[in-house]
């Protein structure tokens, strides 16, 4: 009976740790600062290239077409409004990358506490499994042995 409920355990952690492993790393590997402050600096990272791509675009497109036209007040005002554009833009986006960074750790380490409440249970059923063996028999014993 008790091999049976072993083996259940055993299969259940399997499945658990093949559908949430991945998601288990971030809590295994860093403490939730460590994990937030790398999602904002590859975020940071990620957002200034976003950035730089879509006002690049939207500058040469405004050169193609009113080229003839600059003045060196509106250049600067161009630079202005862009940068000024760019800190609000990082600013909004940090903030959805840190409190998604913090809800998946918060996730990851739930299921890590239930990963090993169900490790504790598999260990306690192994103990019993232990103490209920009788006296002077091996586990060698029993290895071959059909019990059907």
């Amino acid at each position: 009976m008790l091999n049976e409920q072993r083996v259940r355990q055993m299969t259940k952690l399997a499945m658990f740790e093949k559908e949430n492993g991945r998601k288990m790393q971030p809590a295994l590997q860093y403490n939730r600062k460590d994990y937030v402050s790398m999602r904002l600096s590859s975020g940071f990272i990620s957002a200034t290239i976003l950035y730089a791509l879509v006002y690049g675009a939207g500058l040469i497109l405004l050169f193609a077409t009113v080229l003839t036209n600059l003045h060196t007040f509106l250049l600067i005002l161009l630079l202005l409004v862009g940068v000024l554009l760019y800190i609000i833009f990082l600013y909004y986006y940090l903030h959805g990358v840190k409190r998604r960074a913090r809800r998946d750790y918060q996730v990851a380490a739930k299921d890590l506490k239930k990963l090993q409440r169900d490790l504790q249970t598999l260990e306690s059923i192994y103990e019993l499994e232990e103490e209920s063996k009788a006296p002077g028999v091996k586990d060698e014993d029993f290895r071959g042995k059909d019990y059907e």
